[in-house]
């Protein structure tokens, strides 16, 4: 295991066997089929690196279906913003977890909170949670969910809606 500092995180995790496990599952355009999630798979490819290595350092590859990817609106810019979790063999060691319970007053729920990755990159926001949600059974324990949003290009044929 691979320890990181990730901005209010202390994370410790297993690049090579995350990695192996995202080798073997479809992307989201096979996954889903529908055009938010084409346009994410393909999209994604043209991110700055900063972006992608980002994914990268912690083993994972968003495009591939080991969590879950919901487009939420298209920002009239070119872009697509997206939120979603991933699933990383790991652990968080240090720091808050990003899922924050709604207070009760408000009714039941939760929000997150999300951190811009940094300022020249600042349409991606992550947060490390330990209440996994959509875990695959045979995914690599022990098991850290990487919250994120994350607005890409645009780059269908298709009108987003």
């Amino acid at each position: 295991m691979k320890q990181l500092t990730i901005l209010d995180w202390v994370v410790r995790v297993d690049v090579e066997a995350t990695k192996q496990y995202y080798r073997n599952l479809p992307d989201y355009s096979e996954a889903c089929g529908c055009d938010q999630c084409k346009n994410f798979v393909l999209g994604f490819q043209m991110l700055p690196d900063p972006i992608r290595s980002f994914f990268t350092e912690l083993g994972v590859d968003p495009r591939y279906n080991a969590g879950e990817l919901y487009g939420m609106m298209y920002n009239g810019d070119g872009t697509y913003l997206y939120g979603g979790w991933c699933h990383i063999a790991g652990e968080l060691v240090d720091g808050a977890d990003c899922k924050i319970p709604v207070p009760e007053r408000l009714g039941k729920g939760f929000t997150f909170h999300l951190v811009h990755v940094n300022e020249d990159h600042s349409d991606l926001r992550v947060g490390f949670t330990r209440d996994l949600v959509l875990v695959r059974n045979d995914f690599p324990q022990p098991i850290l969910q990487l919250e994120y949003n994350l607005s890409v290009p645009w780059v269908l044929d298709s009108t987003p809606e």
